[in-house]
């Protein structure tokens, strides 16, 4: 009795290390092909191995063309993971409904047949280190994760429909999360405050990012927006400050207000012309904002069709702040009064064909700008419309209406 004993013993014990591994990065060989990643799960009979690259990406693949070496290291992973499913006593279920989670374990994989995780079923479960979500559930309630500070990794599968408002907010140690493609939306402050969280893929099919859904989380670096996104809701983004880049993709209507605000490592902007509505203060606080375009078809910067509004030239001026360089789209005849009025840090700007008057104080008190190129065509220039413009050089065709401009303000002129 004593050896058979000993032997379960160590057969569990061997299983339980197995198990602590079966989430570890390691390199993974198909072929000639090497994937550094962790496994998450198996699927479509056992045939299809689903790995989560460094990069926060899933990579798909056959289990037959993996090495020996990675079969085998997934036969013990998932055998780990049989033996040492979290028993029921850890948790309330009513139903299949996982109310609460009431255990002492630090790494939990959920119990199949378990279908809906309640709101708050897991809120401040300071040790939890890592959730495994099975197959089967369809939503993740509200809040229900939130306050999980050392949760590292959890493994969402593609059953879940529905994620509710703030699921994983305050997640301060989550490094990654990929999101599937059946979830429609990015609910209200779903990744609020996950200041680790330095990759996420959003899916194609979400079609809502929500009030505040990744606010604070200033270890993202990079955000790509699917297509299908119709709205970037209040507070979006604000407060990534690692955030360099982000695509923005046609189709998307609204921009609600500082939904950038303090990306302070945002280096470049460019707004589709299905864009709407730009909310107050949308880019503010984006000091490296340094790029910044957006089409003549956009209802904030244009006046009958062909100018920039002096109204939401207000709003133009807040979003460029700090940019150096904007592009004037083509189709744009009229540039407003005061559309650039106080650009400070605007060094150079080209003007495109077609543009025939220029606004009263359209760029006045731009203090950086070197250089301005203006097209043959310009029939009016408005009062002060340069006034304050120190380091400026007009670059123009000889005779035209800005190189008398240029004469009655004293300022440099160039034949262009």
């Amino acid at each position: 009795m004593k050896k058979i004993s000993l032997f379960l013993t160590l057969l569990l014990l061997c299983t339980f290390v197995s198990y602590s591994q079966a989430g570890e990065v390691r390199t993974w060989t198909s072929g000639d092909e090497s994937v550094k990643g962790e496994f998450i799960e198996l699927i479509e009979n056992g045939t299809i191995v689903r790995i989560r690259r460094t990069n926060g990406k899933v990579k798909r693949i056959p289990l037959a063309k993996l090495s020996q070496e990675d079969q085998d290291y997934i036969k013990e992973a998932e055998t780990a993971e049989t033996l040492h499913t979290t028993p029921a006593s850890s948790f309330e279920i009513e139903k299949t409904v996982l109310k609460k989670f009431i255990g002492s374990e630090t790494k939990v994989v959920i119990p199949k047949g378990v279908t809906k995780i309640g709101d708050a079923a897991f809120r401040d479960c300071n040790s939890l280190t890592s959730v495994v979500i099975p197959e089967g559930v369809t939503k993740i309630g509200v809040g229900a994760f939130w306050g999980c500070s050392s949760i590292t990794t959890v493994v969402i599968p593609k059953s879940v429909k529905a994620i509710g408002e703030s699921a994983f907010t305050g997640c301060s140690s989550l490094t990654s999360i990929v999101i599937p493609k059946s979830v429609p939306k990015i609910g209200d402050g779903t990744f609020s405050g996950c200041n680790a969280l330095t990759s996420v893929v959003i899916p194609n099919g979400v079609t809502w990012i929500g009030n505040s859904a990744f606010r604070g989380c200033s270890s993202l670096t990079s955000v790509v927006i699917p297509e299908g996104v119709t709205v970037i809701g209040e507070w979006a983004f604000n407060g990534c400050s690692s955030l360099t880049s982000v695509v923005i993709p046609e189709g998307v209507k609204k921009i609600r207000k500082e939904s950038f605000h303090g990306c302070n490592s945002l280096t470049s902007v460019a707004i589709p012309d299905s864009v709407d509505e730009i909310g107050d203060a949308a880019f503010a606080g984006c000091t490296a904002l340094k790029e910044w375009s957006i089409s003549s078809k956009h209802p904030y910067f244009k006046r009958d069709g062909v100018g920039l509004l002096t109204k939401d030239g207000e709003k133009l001026v807040a979003c460029l702040a700090s940019a150096t360089k904007y592009q004037i789209p083509k189709g744009v005849k009229v540039i407003g009064n005061g559309a650039f009025y106080g650009c400070s840090s605007l060094t150079s700007m080209i003007i495109p064909k077609g543009v025939t008057r220029f606004g009263n104080e359209s760029f006045s008190g731009c203090t950086s700008l070197k250089s301005i190129v203006i097209p043959k065509g310009v029939m009016k220039v408005g009062s002060y419309t340069f006034n304050d413009c120190p380091n400026l050089t007009i670059h123009a065709p000889k005779g035209s209406k800005v190189e008398e401009y240029a004469k009655e303000w004293n300022i440099p002129f160039e034949v262009e």
